[in-house]
């Protein structure tokens, strides 16, 4: 199970981006990220793919704290992500997160 809660996150100018977002996504299942462009789709997908760092909340990947780890050990868990624009007819941000207790849904 992928369990965030709280997560928040400012940008270089002190803007808050993400603010306080909760989502749990269990073992199995296939989340899609969609929404207006600049409502913090990009910025999801960056801190949960450890390409930013939330400077609040948690994000738990059956039972690890993955919150601050760096991409490429994120990557090794199966969390992956479907780029924005692939086979999409709009634009818009998807992310897919798989669980690694789920092996017919790893990521390649």
């Amino acid at each position: 199970m992928l369990r965030i809660e709280g997560l928040g996150l400012r940008d270089a100018q002190g803007v808050r981006r993400l603010d306080g977002i909760d989502l749990v996504v269990g073992r199995g299942e296939i989340v899609g990220i969609a929404g207006v462009e600049g409502n913090g789709q990009r910025e999801l997908v960056a801190v949960l793919m450890g390409l930013s760092q939330s400077d609040s909340g948690s994000i738990v990947l059956t039972g690890e704290d993955i919150t601050h780890l760096p991409t490429h050990a994120i990557m090794r868990r199966a969390i992956a992500v479907a780029p924005e624009g692939r086979g999409a007819t709009r634009r818009g941000s998807r992310m897919r997160a798989s669980c690694p207790i789920c092996p017919s849904r790893r990521a390649q």
